[in-house]
């Protein structure tokens, strides 16, 4: 059993019956799902984009099925007074399938009831700086991102460094006092890691599309083609911006 951070006894709300990690992990895929349509295009301008209107349509119903329950006014209250009411005496274990992966789950650590809040934070801060620092120096070695399972690893190194990106976004008080501007400038090359690996992942959506849609394999094969030359071409930019001396710089900004 995993511990997660201090929340409000659930047995005394009814929201406790809702599974409200499953129910944002929904949304996340239907959401993300709709918003394929465009990315796989690879284009910037939304006026150029060519649509199916049979699968716009599908997709965009799933959408407002799923938003309009989310957003339901009776559904919101559950949420605010779940989220609104968090104890601060006591922490509640949760099982780590409820847990989003790429924070306390992935980092295998749980909170310490003896630090505050922002000092737990600050440490699972680091322990996700040092387990991509690990799959950074992993890479190299992926291979084809044709290839379902190297598709998963490379996914899941873009969304641990997009998890390191949010945390210190959302809470910069992690950040030592004298390393403000140091952390910032170091943030920019890690979002910009999180949105070359987000360009390339775009391209393996498509191919995977491609795969699906096509009698022929002509249109993936150019896909293809088009993920081998940006994955050499990321490879080679990580190595240039000395990502992993980034990340080792970054940790050390974090306060313990």
């Amino acid at each position: 059993m995993a511990t997660a951070l201090a929340t409000v006894d659930p047995t005394s709300l009814s929201i406790d019956a809702i599974p409200m990690r499953d129910e944002l992990d929904e949304g996340y895929e239907t959401i993300g799902s709709f918003k394929d349509l465009f990315d796989v295009q690879g284009i910037e301008d939304p006026a150029a984009a060519v649509y199916d209107e049979a699968e716009v349509e599908e997709r965009r119903e799933a959408v407002l099925a799923w938003s309009g329950d989310f957003l339901d006014v009776a559904h919101q209250d559950e949420i605010g007074a779940y989220l609104g009411a968090p104890s601060g005496t006591k922490l509640h274990d949760r099982p780590k399938a409820d847990q989003a992966r790429f924070y306390w789950r992935e980092a295998d650590i749980e909170p310490d009831a003896k630090l505050s809040g922002l000092k737990n934070m600050a440490r699972l801060q680091r322990a996700l700086i040092e387990e991509a620092r690990e799959d950074l120096a992993e890479t190299p070695d992926i291979g084809k991102l044709t290839k379902a399972d190297n598709a998963v690893a490379f996914h899941d190194f873009r969304k641990r460094v997009r998890s390191i990106a949010k945390l210190a976004i959302y809470l910069p008080q992690m950040t030592k006092a004298g390393d403000v501007d140091d952390s910032a400038e170091l943030l920019e090359v890690v979002n910009e890691a999180v949105t070359r690996y987000g360009a390339v992942n775009d391209r393996i959506v498509a191919y995977e599309r491609a795969k699906e849609r096509d009698d022929d394999d002509d249109d993936a094969d150019e896909i293809a083609d088009e993920i081998a030359d940006a994955w050499a071409d990321l490879l080679e930019w990580q190595d240039d911006a000395d990502l992993d001396e980034v990340l080792d710089d970054l940790q050390a900004t974090v306060r313990k």
